[in-house]
């Protein structure tokens, strides 16, 4: 009796190709791993501009200093180019990661991702549940701004506040999928490379992998 073997039937090439995950579409117009090979490139230059400006302010003693609330410290310098760093190595990972199909570099960067949407949801509720608080903090940042009356007044400052910090949200949150997507695509398409002995018994079923491994990553729209 003829050998059988224990794999489930081979998906075909319209199935296969329905399961790589698809962004909306976007300004930016390309796939989800540019996309997320640009994200990584804007972080590695953001952080390293915050490095150079913390180590400018600390070694030429121009603190920033905002009615004397606000100054940078030795600690808060270390702190902050610590973290610098770090966010640098996690967008070089996922960089590396991106331009050389090996899923598991994204996922660092976009567990950051997640720690920093949680944070930022639990911060959003904890003011918006005290609206007292919200509105002090509010009225601090009108006066750091050395805003008046006449050149912004209170409501609309804080419209505008409110609303950037939304639209900020609204990208983070944006962002974080588009890695993600990635990372669902990237591991797609190693799990059809792991499989050739799978795929080599059919003839057309080969010619789909090859097809498919050799597009582009999803686009966004």
């Amino acid at each position: 009796m003829e050998k059988t073997h224990d794999f489930p039937p081979p998906p075909s090439y319209l199935q296969a190709s329905r399961e790589i995950p698809r962004l909306p579409s976007c300004c930016l117009c390309c796939n989800v791993r540019i996309g997320s090979m640009i994200l990584a490139v804007y972080h590695i230059l953001l952080n390293i501009i915050v490095i150079a400006a913390t180590l400018y302010a600390i070694f030429t003693k121009n603190v920033l200093d905002v009615d004397s609330r606000l100054r940078i410290t030795p600690t808060y310098a270390v702190v902050t180019i610590a973290l610098a760093v770090a966010l640098i190595f996690m967008a070089a990972s996922l960089l590396h990661g991106a331009r050389k199909h090996r899923p598991g570099l994204l996922l660092p960067f976009f567990c950051i991702q997640v720690f920093d949407l949680g944070l930022t949801t639990i911060s959003a509720v904890y003011y918006a549940t005290d609206f007292k608080l919200f509105d002090l903090k509010l009225q601090e940042l009108y006066q750091a701004f050395r805003l008046d009356e006449q050149s912004m007044s209170r409501p609309v400052f804080n419209g505008l506040f409110i609303g950037t910090v939304i639209l900020l949200y609204l990208f983070k949150v944006y962002f974080a999928t588009c890695v993600w997507r990635c990372y669902k695509f990237l591991q797609a398409t190693e799990n059809l490379r792991d499989q050739p002995e799978y795929y080599s018994n059919v003839p057309e079923l080969a010619d789909s992998k090859r097809k498919l491994l050799s597009e582009f990553p999803p686009a966004y729209e």
